[in-house]
């Protein structure tokens, strides 16, 4: 299994869509300066 490490607009995209489900994410970047990892892992 190949792990992708999305950048840039994919990787926003992504941090958005899970942030909307569990709001716990948006709070957390928010007390932090460092950018937190969006890791996909493909369905095989």
């Amino acid at each position: 299994m190949n792990a992708i490490i999305p950048e840039g607009e994919e990787r926003k995209r992504l941090f958005d869509q899970q942030a909307e489900k569990m709001p716990a994410f948006a709070e957390y970047q928010a007390k932090t300066t460092r950018e937190i990892p969006v890791i996909v892992i493909p369905r095989p």
